[in-house]
């Protein structure tokens, strides 16, 4: 790589953060902080990208989910090991019972090496943000859980409703490998970027206006060309449905056809008349999108 990575360190405490950069601790990278955790992360991250330039991203679990949903970028959830769950379970078993564990809702919680070397299974107490975790340890405790295990933000939520807690980062276990996996997610992000602009440019540099659609006709492209016939903005129509700009059939169904159109009229806003043609994008035979390319009649 030309230049370091730069890291940008998004954890809901300062002890993560030195964590991790003590596993990075010499490597050629920039490091990037912000101590926020779930949606109060998502204007911070927004920030250092914008201001440091911040090219991945690395978090927990909930956090790096909620994040994922913001931003392009890559954004690396550092793993809760086997390891750290047994034995945040295991200290568990001898406050309580009845333990819980703290679970985004659409990720993974595979606990069944757990029950198999423990002999009993935790009950998982699923979130989508700050306020549905603290409303489900609070939940837990009226269910009469004796112990939570979880990270800072469930430590916190388990402190106010006066629930025992068990740190499942206690014994944080980050492989020193974990850097080459960063250095090629941001390799990869680079020359994706790079292709991208080449791409741009070769777009911008043709004289017809061209505008490409995925399988469910939304925008995914359009060059400068088709922004000045069809007297758009680039950012205020790229993810609209195409029948935003050409409303009448067959063109407004053209992402789902097999077959290009040739030679099809319409008018533009400034009434001017444009010729426009398509040609169908397919994987095998499913249909995948299609390219619009346009110009004047005249």
């Amino acid at each position: 790589m030309n230049a370091s990575p730069v890291i940008g360190l998004v954890f809901s405490s300062q002890r993560n953060v030195d964590n991790v950069r003590k596993v990075l601790e010499g490597k050629p990278c920039r490091l990037v902080e912000a101590v926020f955790d779930l949606e109060d992360a998502v204007e911070p991250v927004r920030q250092i990208i914008e201001d440091q330039g911040v090219e991945v991203i690395l978090s927990r679990r909930g956090t790096a989910y909620i994040l994922r949903q913001q931003f392009s970028l890559p954004v690396v959830a550092l793993p809760d090991t086997t390891a750290n769950q047994l034995r945040a379970l295991k200290k568990a078993a001898g406050i309580g019972q009845r333990i819980g564990i703290t679970q985004i809702r659409t990720g993974e919680c595979n606990l069944a090496l757990c029950e198999e070397m423990l002999g009993f299974q935790p009950e998982i107490i699923l979130y989508n943000d700050k306020r549905s975790l603290e409303e489900g340890v609070l939940q837990a405790r009226q269910r009469g859980l004796e112990v939570v295990v979880g990270g800072d933000i469930t430590r916190r939520a388990a402190q106010k409703y006066g629930l025992p807690y068990v740190d499942l980062h206690e014994h944080p276990e980050i492989p020193a490998s974990f850097f080459d996996s960063i250095i090629n997610v941001v390799q990869t992000r680079r020359k994706t970027l790079k292709e991208k602009e080449r791409y741009r440019s070769i777009l911008d540099g043709i004289s017809e206006g061209i505008l490409s659609v995925d399988e469910h006709g939304a925008i995914e492209e359009v060059n400068l060309q088709a922004c000045s016939m069809l007297q758009v903005n680039p950012r205020n129509v790229i993810g609209l449905p195409v029948s935003s700009i050409f409303a009448a059939m067959p063109l407004a169904s053209a992402h789902e056809r097999h077959d290009p159109l040739s030679n099809i009229t319409v008018t533009s806003k400034q009434r001017e008349q444009l010729i426009v043609n398509t040609i169908p994008i397919r994987v095998g035979k499913k249909a995948a999108g299609a390219v619009f390319s346009m110009q004047p009649a005249s």
